[in-house]
């Protein structure tokens, strides 16, 4: 699967949450816990650190980098240290190694710098990670006896606090910390792959300097102000102009190349919209939800008095008790449930839409994104039951759980099928032919048992008495496919505008004969002069030649009736060629127009 793939994977799905809240901690308050919380102070530019967990089907991670505003050199190289600390228990993480073994070498690489050995945080360097966060039995540290096991997931957790500045201007940058985190993915052989190298934790990628480029930019003006006083105000501009004429900046280049491509991607747009026809794409506006439009719609069910989880199936919406006062959802702003039973309770966990919550995908549309949105709802209930209840109070949960995930599944099919609907043109009627003399095909299978011309298009009418319709002015590409060197003889429309059957939409529709067995019995003796193989095979020629002259003589009379206003286009077997287009190969054949493989489905054809 390559990266593209993957990242379309991450994108679509929706199994995407965070394992705590992040992180951010600055102004000389550090804790290198990740049960830190972020303080309500502004955030003060030298030194900050930043946390975050992503958990993706139930599996975690976590990163953490530090980044340092105009540090001091002391801190560049505390930062360098670490790192180095870091990359050493990386690659000491190797199978068949013991934890404390990989802690030991982590201190190994710090007893260079004893300064780096009293501030470095020395409990733990990390842990094993999974489905749970945390495995408090699988850390990196001194007692810790776990071998490590190829395809194991780690979280390499390192930090220096309480580091001193004493060239700091204000009181909160006197005191410093630095931590990192990777997640690491422990390989059988080689180098173990680090799952967050994308976030770069080199010293050059986390450090940001003001100073420098105010002292330079301060030098530049003095500079300037001296050839002034120096030349005189005429001499000057002379020189400048003279430099303005003779050098041309690599800004300059890349501005003539940018206006270059821009004029070439303008005429090209110009000459596809010139060739295009058609009218424009017009997006519908999707309506927002509406649970119930008056109070009078509001259910008056005993659930709802009784401040119960309560799904009203009519209106596509569950009512949940919140302070006391039952509130509708609509099942749309319903990301996910799921239900726990912990001790003598049930929990029940409602996660709900919010901006930001899609990543990738079509977003929901909110009306004010900017407010605040309720991101979950808990709800906890006993499973223990009381004298005299028929039932326990956490059957409430079940049931509701149970059919909030039912009506999901019904609203998405619902959409699904309103999407397929979008794209879909409506077709003229059928103008049927009272002639009793119209061409005919039979025995007939169709692809995405008989078809008839009729006066403006064609019918197929399947054996139970199905009927597809396919009109000639929404034909754009008709192809006859006879049976030679091929198991099926067929007819091949490409429409221009999809069309609806049955509840999906198609561009593509195909009717086809089997000719011969598209199996054979390798178990079977076979005799080069048996005489049931020759009749078989004489047979099979037979069949051949009556289908093609059959779905010839069909064509034929199609094109004579419609006054060869419409035609069909034949592959040119001779010049065909073997290619990979969609992921398995076959037999790619050149039409008049196309280039076109239409015995296997999917079909793939180029336009010309």
């Amino acid at each position: 699967m390559t990266t593209v793939q993957v990242q379309q994977r991450l994108a679509d799905n929706n199994n995407l949450e965070s394992c705590y809240t992040p992180i951010i901690q600055s102004g000389g308050e550090y804790t290198l816990k990740l049960s830190a919380e972020s303080n309500d102070k502004l955030m003060h530019y030298g030194t900050i650190i930043c946390s975050l967990g992503a958990r993706y089907q139930s599996y975690c991670s976590n990163l953490s980098r530090t980044m340092l505003v105009d540090p001091s050199k002391e801190l560049q190289e505390a930062y360098e240290s670490l790192l180095i600390i870091q990359n050493a228990i990386i690659e000491a993480l190797k199978p068949g190694k013991k934890l404390n073994e990989v802690y030991a070498a982590g201190l190994e690489a710090a007893k260079d710098k004893p300064m780096i050995l009293d501030h470095l945080v020395k409990n733990n360097f990390g842990f094993l990670t999974g489905l749970e966060f945390r495995e408090s039995t699988a850390l990196i540290s001194p007692r810790s006896d776990v071998e490590v096991v190829p395809n194991m997931v780690f979280i390499v957790y390192v930090g220096l606090q309480g580091l001193e500045n004493l060239a700091a201007k204000d009181e909160q940058s006197r005191i410093s910390a630095v931590l990192l985190s990777d997640t690491v993915l422990i390989s059988a052989e080689g180098v173990n792959e680090v799952l967050t190298e994308k976030a770069k934790s080199r010293i050059k990628s986390n450090v940001i300097r003001f100073k420098e480029e105010a002292e330079t930019s301060h030098a530049d003006d003095n500079k300037e102000n001296n050839l002034g006083e120096g030349l005189g105000r005429g001499k000057r501009s002379v020189l400048l102009q003279e430099q303005t004429r003779n050098k041309t900046t690599n800004e300059d280049k890349r501005k003539e190349h940018q206006k270059e491509l821009g004029k070439r991607l303008n005429e090209a747009a110009r000459e596809r919209l010139a060739d295009q026809t058609g009218q424009k794409d017009i997006k519908k506006i999707k309506k927002s939800n509406i649970s119930y439009k008056s109070y009078e719609k509001f259910p008056k069910e005993t659930e709802v008095d009784k401040l119960q989880i309560y799904v009203d199936r009519r209106h596509d919406s569950v009512i949940l008790p919140v302070f006391g006062i039952p509130v509708p959802f609509h099942i749309s702003m319903i990301k996910n449930t799921s239900q726990s039973v912990e001790g003598d309770y049930t929990y029940l966990r409602v996660n709900f839409m919010h901006p930001g919550s899609q990543i990738g995908r079509d977003q929901l549309q909110f009306p004010n994104p900017l407010s605040t949105y309720v991101k979950e709802l808990t709800y906890r209930s006993s499973n223990l039951k009381e004298h005299g209840e028929v039932t326990a109070p956490s059957s409430n949960l079940s049931t509701a759980y149970r059919l909030i995930k039912e009506m999901q599944k019904k609203f998405r099919t619902q959409e699904a099928e309103e999407r397929e609907k979008e794209g879909a043109v409506k077709q003229d009627k059928l103008i049927l032919s009272t002639a009793k003399g119209n061409p005919k095909l039979k025995d007939l299978f169709v692809r995405p048992n008989i078809i008839t011309k009729r006066i403006s298009g064609f019918r197929y009418t399947s054996l139970r008495g199905d009927k597809i319709d396919v009109l000639y002015n929404n034909i754009k590409h008709a192809f006859f496919q006879p049976c030679d060197n091929e198991m099926i003889i067929l007819i091949h429309f490409t429409l221009k505008n999809p069309v609806l059957w049955g509840k999906r939409k198609y561009q593509d529709i195909q009717f086809y004969t089997e000719v011969g067995e598209i199996t054979t019995d390798l178990g079977k003796y076979h005799h080069m002069q048996d005489r049931d193989d020759v009749q078989s095979e004489q047979l099979e020629r037979e069949m051949r030649k009556r289908l093609n002259q059959v779905f010839q003589n069909f064509c034929d009379k199609v094109v004579r009736q419609t006054n060869e206003a419409f035609d069909f286009d034949v592959p040119f077997n001779e010049l065909g060629f073997f290619g990979v287009p969609y992921r398995s190969s076959c037999t790619l054949k050149p039409t008049s127009s196309c280039l076109v493989n239409l015995s296997e489905w999917v079909r793939y054809f180029i336009r010309s």
